[in-house]
């Protein structure tokens, strides 16, 4: 068996050595979206066409980016329990990305063992000179893409960060970043898709919330199936199925 590294950026190549295969065990990942889906039980919507779409990309054995907006910590739970509400079961398995401290004490065997990814982040580790970070990214991104490549899912934020208080209805393009379409394109449309979501909560400030936050809305967009030439044509692409989905998510509560 192989033994965890050290979870550092300085040790960021083993690190990801070690993580390019997933750590989930399937008994705790299963437990992990019944107890999501029991707790938030949230309103999904998931058209018949879109759903039809997603089970054709899956069944070609593609890997999902499910790429969603993130007004609130508890987004992770809320988009488990909406995969557990589709039925659909390639659904109810995917991973996401967690911050490297996560990867540490009582905290490490659920991170682990649903899978995540550890992110070794600028603001965290400022002692990291700009070069460096960006190969610790980049090794990151490529991770992302071979797990991807495997068949699986990989949920991503592509704020990098919680929304702002006045995104949380309407997502600025600028706020998306680059990130989820570097990795939709080192795996290419041949070995992924992508799933827009939009999370819309029934409060002024979802950050505020205490868990379990209920009477959340979900919604599917239409997949991503394939991805133009150029990084910034993709983002594009994202932020504006993201945006889709996410009135379809706010118009839910309306």
């Amino acid at each position: 068996m192989t033994k965890r590294p050290e979870i550092t950026p300085n040790n960021y190549q083993e690190v990801y050595d070690y993580y390019e295969t997933p750590r989930l065990k399937p008994l705790f990942n299963a437990a992990y979206f019944h107890l999501s889906h029991a707790l938030y039980a949230p309103d999904v919507l998931l058209a018949d066409e879109t759903r039809e779409r997603i089970e054709e990309q899956l069944a070609l054995g593609k890997g999902a980016i499910i790429a969603s907006n993130h007004p609130s910590a508890q987004d992770p739970f809320v988009a488990a329990a909406a995969m557990q509400e589709t039925g659909i079961p390639q659904l109810r398995e995917f991973t996401a990305y967690a911050k490297d401290s996560l990867f540490h004490g009582i905290t490490l065997p659920f991170f682990e063992y649903t899978g995540a990814i550890p992110v070794f982040r600028p603001t965290t580790h400022d002692h990291i000179d700009s070069r460096e970070m960006m190969q610790i990214t980049e090794r990151l991104f490529r991770v992302t893409a071979s797990r991807l490549r495997q068949g699986k899912n990989v949920a991503i934020m592509p704020e990098g960060k919680r929304s702002s208080t006045d995104e949380l209805r309407y997502l600025k393009f600028q706020s998306i970043r680059g990130g989820i379409a570097r990795v939709a394109r080192y795996a290419t449309d041949a070995s992924s898709f992508i799933i827009p979501l939009g999370i819309h909560y029934r409060s002024e400030d979802p950050r505020s919330l205490v868990m379990p936050a209920h009477h959340t809305a979900v919604a599917f967009g239409n997949p991503i199936t394939r991805y133009p030439g150029a990084v910034y044509d993709l983002r594009r692409e994202v932020h504006t199925t993201m945006q889709k989905a996410l009135n379809a998510a706010a118009e839910m509560h309306e």
